[in-house]
């Protein structure tokens, strides 16, 4: 459904990237900037979803909390998906 103030529907009145409910009453959009293209060749989720934990828990110098929010995950399902990739903070 698009919503505009005048007959003639403008492309701002669509929305790009509509929210999208994960079934588990959150709702989601795809971020602004996503710099994430969609290779020919595919891509496997899991080497992406490690991917982008192992981004997260570095950008916030491993603080499991602060990364799973990032994520929109609870701490726990954080701490799931690090046991899952075999994921530890390195030692320095």
């Amino acid at each position: 459904m698009a919503l505009a103030a005048e007959r003639t529907i403008l492309s701002e009145d669509i929305a790009v990237y509509p929210e999208v409910d994960d079934g588990a009453g959150h709702s989601s959009q795809e971020p602004q900037g996503w710099p994430m293209g969609t290779p020919n060749e595919g891509v496997k989720l899991p080497v992406l979803e490690r991917a982008l934990v192992v981004q997260m828990l570095e950008k916030t110098d491993w603080n499991v909390s602060k990364a799973a929010k990032l994520l929109g995950l609870s701490r726990d399902m954080l701490r799931t998906r690090m046991e899952k990739y075999g994921l530890a903070r390195p030692e320095h």
